[in-house]
């Protein structure tokens, strides 16, 4: 007789695999009508919680964890914890590696499945045959959580443009190429839909002397700076202190939060962000229904919330 799995169970009953998959693991919001069609499913179709999962085994590779080079790195060991917390609770087992390689020696080939912040290189993904699971990148023939930069893009343009009455704005990043910063590019496609004007800085010579040129070839005109990234946000606090313009009279700022340290700052940065404890979430369902799935084939896009925070780094041209 064949084993009854959960997408069996969602075929049954016309709904999700994620949807059967909180119901049977007590998760996310059901209603009461919908728990009660997938248990009566779980009767009649004889489904059986396969006890090998309890003993799962996640290979999870921790290049981002190690790497003293990294500026996000904080939010990546967040996101870690609380994975660990998550699977420790599911009686799961992490094992980690911080390279490549690694994912094919003899402890890891035994792993149920795999989680990346970044995929490995071509040699390692066409050898790798459990479920992998990519986490902020997008990763062929694997599930994945993405953050949602759409969201990002549209709610910060509305906020400066809309809101805040800005319409001529720098944006930068620590890389030259918009291609590396998929927020970057859906906040300057919504804010100039809205009518702003916008600059984006090469930064091949470096962000501060990026800046440095910008406002001297263009003084009075930036009105804010959307920083788009943890990083970038701390260099733009720190050029606009040492050349004494005043946030947000002179400029205003709008960060993007990958930091644990804002809090060092002497200013309250208006910022946008994802919560690690949201990822790690993400990444455990995506799991769920990974090894609930029938082939390692199949590819599904989990998208993680974005919050805002609101500080005192952005002035209002509109009246209030």
């Amino acid at each position: 007789m064949k084993n009854v799995s959960m997408r069996d169970l969602a075929s049954r009953t016309n709904l999700s695999v994620m949807t059967v998959s909180n119901v049977l693991n007590g998760k996310g919001r059901v209603s009461k009508e919908t728990s009660l069609c997938v248990l009566a499913a779980v009767r009649e179709m004889g489904f059986r919680r396969d006890l090998s999962l309890t003993q799962t085994k996640i290979a999870f590779n921790a290049k981002k964890l190690v790497d003293s080079s990294n500026d996000a790195i904080h939010l990546y060991r967040d996101i870690y914890f609380n994975v660990l917390e998550l699977a420790r609770l599911r009686g799961w087992t992490l094992s980690l590696t911080d390279n490549d390689s690694d994912l094919l020696s003899p402890d890891l080939s035994l792993a149920n499945l795999v989680i990346e912040f970044l995929p490995p290189g071509k040699e390692q993904l066409e050898n790798i045959k459990v479920p992998r699971i990519c986490a902020f990148f997008e990763m062929p023939g694997a599930f994945c959580v993405l953050p949602d930069n759409e969201s990002v893009g549209r709610m910060a343009a509305e906020l400066l443009v809309v809101k805040q009455g800005l319409r001529r704005i720098v944006t930068c990043f620590e890389s030259e190429s918009l291609d590396q910063m998929p927020r970057g590019r859906a906040f300057i496609k919504a804010a100039s839909n809205l009518g702003a004007e916008i600059v984006h800085l090469p930064t091949e010579g470096g962000l501060i002397d990026a800046l440095s040129n910008h406002f001297a070839e263009n003084p009075g005109w930036t009105q804010a700076i959307f920083a788009l990234s943890g990083h970038a946000t701390m260099t733009v606090h720190a050029y606009l202190s040492s050349c004494g313009m005043s946030i947000p009279k002179d400029v205003g700022l709008l960060g993007f939060d990958d930091f644990s340290f804002y809090k060092w700052l002497p200013l309250e940065i208006d910022r946008f962000y994802f919560s690690p404890a949201e990822i790690a979430s993400a990444l455990i369902n995506a799991a769920d229904l990974a090894m609930a799935s029938e082939t390692s084939k199949d590819k599904m896009k989990i998208i993680t919330p974005i919050h805002y925070r609101a500080g005192k780094s952005l002035h209002s041209l509109n009246e209030t």
